[in-house]
């Protein structure tokens, strides 16, 4: 054999003697349509990349969305727990509360069935509380906000008498 052959050449065929099989041609040699064709399979190539990309970054925000979906769920089922909890406590401590009170009342003279006696006056202390807290925290809410709206305006009247000499409640006297 030829020793230029054993080269792997590729004479004939569209190739050019002395071109390797393995080598393309260079880039100064190289044809419109081999650079179409390179650009085709780049754009392909960086399609899979971005699509890759994508789906990853979407399966990330699936995840995510899943996780806080359970951690809402188990804080629903731990704040339900935890406040079944808490009315179990407070019923029995009432309850325990209201017969304490019924027993005082009871005597040798009245009848062992007067649980209501004490029912009722938790009920009433209870209720009262509860309504003598809810009142006082109104007023006490009621009182912070207007406190913060006088001073709020007192502090727009200085602005205005600092900046124009008078302030709103001066110009509307003298417009009298």
């Amino acid at each position: 054999m030829d020793p230029q052959q054993t080269n792997s050449t590729r004479p004939g065929a569209g190739g050019r003697l002395g071109d390797s099989w393995e080598d393309g041609p260079s880039d100064t040699e190289r044809s419109p349509a081999d650079a179409f064709k390179d650009l085709g399979s780049h754009l392909g190539e960086l399609k899979a990349y971005a699509t890759y990309y994508l789906s990853a970054k979407a399966d990330g925000i699936r995840v995510s969305v899943r996780n806080l979906g359970l951690y809402a769920v188990l804080g629903v089922v731990g704040l339900t727990a935890g406040g079944a909890a808490v009315v179990t406590a407070t019923v029995l401590l009432l309850t325990g509360i209201a017969g304490a009170i019924s027993a005082i009342f009871r005597s040798d003279f009245t009848p062992p069935d007067r649980t209501w006696i004490g029912e009722i006056t938790v009920g009433i202390l209870i209720l009262g509380g509860v309504a003598i807290g809810a009142i006082l925290f109104m007023k006490k809410l009621t009182a912070a906000s207007r406190e913060r709206t006088v001073k709020k305006y007192e502090s727009r009247q200085q602005q205005q008498r600092i900046k124009y000499g008078h302030d709103v409640h001066e110009r509307a006297e003298s417009a009298r």
